[in-house]
């Protein structure tokens, strides 16, 4: 999927105060080595890289646009590197304190795949923090495209359509 930075980042002020909610319940560490799932534009992994000053921060994100503007804005930022690689390919082990993700890992697919590639990434005592939306998010906004599709007749080219969102219930994430 192509994303355009610029327009994410001028809409993005709700994820950035989910983020910044789940960077404090995370209690980043001055020496902490952090992995951050979805970084998108680099806002949130500057912020944890400030927070992990003896540490380091790798922001992870499939899409160059974003990692592109990511580099930009923490070229000052020593501690911080942007790798280009979707959550389900990653293939760290044993590297991390802390795997962080918000409001990214509802665009993964395979999330079973990814939240196992995220555990063997920690290093043993580490941590997780993710935070996306839970099943039946947008609720209104899904049932709507499901009746234009159907109203308008256009089923046909819809069959094999699969959303890029996943938003599985609480007990289905804790399977995972």
């Amino acid at each position: 999927m192509k994303w355009d930075a610029q327009q994410y980042d001028a809409v993005k002020a709700p994820q950035i105060d989910a983020g910044r909610e789940l960077i404090s319940l995370a209690q980043v560490r001055e020496d902490d080595h952090i992995l951050d799932l979805g970084c998108g534009t680099g806002k949130l992994t500057i912020e944890l890289a400030r927070l992990a000053t003896k540490g380091r921060v790798t922001g992870l994100d499939p899409s160059e646009e974003m990692l592109k503007k990511a580099r930009i804005i923490s070229s000052d930022d020593g501690n911080v590197s942007l790798v280009r690689a979707a959550a389900e390919d990653i293939g760290y082990a044993e590297q991390f304190e802390l795997v962080f993700s918000n409001s990214a890992m509802h665009w993964v697919q395979d999330q079973p795949k990814a939240a196992m590639a995220s555990y063997q990434a920690l290093k043993k005592g580490g941590r997780i923090a993710f935070q996306f939306p839970a099943k039946n998010f947008c609720r209104e906004f899904s049932a709507s495209v499901e009746t234009a599709i159907s109203e308008l007749g256009y089923e046909r080219f819809f069959e094999g359509w699969r959303s890029p969102w996943h938003f599985p219930d609480q007990e289905e994430y804790a399977a995972i």
